[in-house]
């Protein structure tokens, strides 16, 4: 998938970077769609490699307040990557409620059509799902936004 702001959208390195940086430090749907605003105000219609960028930074913010630190996509498959064991907060509950790692297990079940399943790298811990539909972009990006959803209830409160 192509997500990137082309230099022949916006020329000036440092504002491409600016831009860069400060898409990466959005936090909210909110946010982003006021960046969306601002990029098509500054510098008219942008190109489907610049969407698809705000898709994957919306992605990561919607995996971020679950409680996943990192999220990767190559081609069909999905890794949603969980936080380290030292993240207690994730893993056990203070409160005598239920912690995010155990509502998000409680969860799989519902994950079938994308053949989702834990997989331990070492001492890292991902979900790895493989994504239905072709390999178009708003596709899979609209899928991986379906399969976060099922978590929606879920905020970790570690992002």
């Amino acid at each position: 998938m192509e997500a990137y702001i082309p230099d022949v959208f916006i020329e000036s390195d440092s504002e491409r970077l600016d831009f860069y940086r400060r898409l990466y430090g959005l936090s909210s749907a909110d946010e982003i769609q006021s960046m969306r605003d601002e990029l098509r105000d500054r510098f008219g219609e942008y190109p489907e490699e610049v969407e698809n960028l705000f898709g994957v930074v919306e992605l990561k913010t919607i995996a971020s307040k679950i409680g996943f630190t990192k999220v990767e996509i190559l081609r069909n498959q999905l890794s949603l990557y969980f936080p380290s064991s030292d993240e207690k907060k994730f893993y056990e509950a203070d409160d005598g409620g239920v912690p995010p790692f155990q509502q998000i297990m409680s969860h799989i079940s519902a994950l079938r059509q994308y053949r989702a399943h834990l997989k331990q790298d070492g001492k890292q811990l991902k979900l790895n799902a493989t994504i239905p539909g072709g390999p178009e972009a708003r596709t899979l990006l609209a899928s991986v936004k379906s399969l976060l959803a099922t978590f929606s209830t879920l905020s970790s409160g570690t992002a």
